[in-house]
């Protein structure tokens, strides 16, 4: 497959409006009007990783595990404990 085809197969599929979360804002001030538009694949993918790759750690215990659909992602990860250990793993 050339350039063209792997960028035109790649625009075709992240451009679908398929299996589309729409989340608003977390505060007050950001909820005027802002959505942030997730796939569910994607929300299921960072959940499934960081209950595998964080399982073990005991500052996680009482935020671990993420439900296997990702419900709960947005929720666990407010306080900022499961981002730090992300990106400190």
């Amino acid at each position: 497959m050339c350039c063209f085809q792997v960028s035109s197969t790649f625009k075709q599929a992240v451009s679908k409006k398929e299996n589309l979360e729409h989340l608003g804002g977390m505060s007050e001030a950001s909820s005027d009007g802002t959505t942030h538009s997730v796939r569910l694949e994607e929300q299921m993918a960072f959940s499934g990783w960081i209950n595998s790759n964080l399982e073990n750690d005991p500052d996680l215990k009482h935020l671990l595990p993420i439900d296997a659909e990702g419900k709960q992602l947005y929720e666990k990860l407010k306080d900022g404990l499961i981002l730090w250990s992300v990106f400190t793993f």
